[in-house]
């Protein structure tokens, strides 16, 4: 096992997104089924906001986090604006993908 030390070195946000995830797993299976995708978006959402806090998130990642909060915001009044916002999202990140690793 790791000595206490060692975890304070980790990032709080990283271990917040963790919990998220976690805790999102926990609940789920009590929640209507819409909510996975959202909070599965969220958790997403968490690792690009702990990019950009690092300085190392780029414009498209920011768009990409855009997508998923806007995404994000349908998904209690138009379940179908949601899902539009998802293969939005879905779209930016395989343009990334193909931009960045597929040189």
């Amino acid at each position: 096992m790791k000595n206490i030390e060692n975890v304070q070195e980790v990032e709080p946000e990283l271990i917040e997104t963790i919990a998220y995830l976690i805790s999102s797993a926990n609940i789920l299976p009590n929640e209507p089924p819409i909510y996975g995708p959202m909070r599965l978006l969220e958790g997403a959402k968490r690792l690009i906001e702990y990019l950009e806090n690092k300085g190392i998130a780029d414009q498209e990642l920011l768009e990409i986090k855009e997508g998923i909060e806007k995404a994000i915001n349908k998904v209690l009044t138009d379940e179908e604006a949601f899902k539009k916002g998802i293969d939005e999202v879905v779209k930016l990140m395989a343009n990334y993908l193909k931009v960045y690793f597929l040189k």
